[in-house]
Order: structure tokens, then sequence, then C-alpha cells
């Protein structure tokens, strides 16, 4: 019997970034950043015992981004934070690689039997939350660091439209093709939960500083 695994890792990265709105006093900060990056979904499909692929969708999507984030104060240096990142709508492009008996002779990148292309794909939904609580400690004058620990949720939805194909229908990449434009070949979405560990330095007279997280979905 045959059993199917699937994994999907996230990135998303920030090509430009400008502060809308920043608030902040003694007791609470909050910030609001509208950006443009990009979104990158690698979506796995594995048989057996994980060694052998059957399939690899790469999402990837270039959108504006908001991200909201808020940190208050609760006395003794203990601190609640928060964050938001949100987009909707963004221009994407999918690719699909197949690896399928009886033409697939390996599962290297190279040896795919079926491959389809979808750059008019879509982006519909990217949310990811953050709940976090921690406390500050002082490690000289110049810097502190905050340990927290909280829950993550992330939540993302993809359509691929349209495209062309190269098949193994009685031979090996014999077929080639395209999708009607405009129609909706596959779609994917996921919601995930996280509970996660971290530690953020920060200097003393800002906000700056460097942050490393590990999680635990």
């Amino acid at each position: 019997m045959r059993h199917l695994r699937g994994l999907l890792a996230l990135t998303l990265s920030t090509c430009l970034a400008m502060p809308a709105l920043a608030e902040g006093d003694m007791g609470h900060d909050f910030q609001a950043t509208l950006g443009y990056g990009r979104i990158t979904a690698n979506e796995l499909v594995y048989s057996g015992a994980g060694d052998e692929r059957l399939s690899h969708l790469i999402w990837e999507a270039n959108t504006p981004v908001a991200t909201l984030n808020a940190r208050f104060d609760l006395g003794n240096a203990w601190v609640l934070s928060g964050q938001a990142i949100f987009s909707v709508n963004g221009r994407a492009d999918m690719t699909d690689f197949d690896w399928l008996a009886p033409f697939a002779k390996g599962t290297s990148d190279h040896q795919w039997t079926d491959r389809s292309r979808h750059p008019d794909s879509q982006l519909d939904h990217y949310l990811d939350l953050e709940l976090a609580a921690g406390r500050d400690f002082d490690l000289n004058e110049a810097t502190r660091v905050n340990l927290h620990g909280g829950l993550k949720y992330t939540w993302v939805e993809w359509h691929a439209r349209g495209g062309s194909y190269i098949y193994s229908e009685n031979g090996f990449r014999d077929a080639r093709g395209s999708f009607p434009d405009g129609e909706v070949g596959i779609s994917y979405k996921q919601q995930r939960r996280t509970v996660f560990a971290g530690a953020r330095s920060f200097g003393n007279k800002g906000t700056g500083g460097c942050r490393a997280c590990s999680g635990l979905a």
C-alpha cells in the first residue's frame, strides 16, 4: 500500500518596506509597515518512508505586504507582543514537477516525467499571526534581550490558472500542450498552527536588534 506524505515550506522576504504609522510611550509601542515582498512555498509529496519524491510544486508570488506590530509593557519587565502580516490578490507563478511510473528513472530534479508551468497564477490570501509573552533582561548598559514564547497561525491559499505542460503518456516526455487561459487547474490551501520559543535583542535606546526562534507545529 502506498502512503503519501505532504510537506509545505513557506518563506517571506520583504524587498522594500516603509513605516506607515508608528507610536510609542513607556507602556506600549505600535507600528504599521507597508512593503513589497516575495512569498515562496514548496509543496512536496513523498511515498513510502519519505525517500521517494513523487511531486514538487513551487509557488512564488511578488506582492504588496502589510505588517502590524504591537508591544505592551505588563510591568516588572514582562511584555506581551503581537504581529500580523498579510497580503491578498498577489500575482503568482507555479511550476509542478512529477516523477511518475513507469517512466521515472530517479527522483533528482532533472529526471522529472511530467511538468506544468502556470505563470498566470494567483496568491489569494496570505495571513501570518503571532502572539507572544516574554520577559526583558538587561545584558549590559547598551543591550537587553527578550526571551519569549507564543503561538503562531499561518493561512495561505493559491490558485494556478492556464499554462502549458509536458507529460509522459506513451513515452518519456512525449506529450505537450496547454491549458485554457484563465482555467483553474490546481488549488492549494493550508492552515498551520505552531508553538514557538525565541529570543530577541534590543538596544536600550531603540528597538533595533536581531531575533532567533524555534518552533513546533
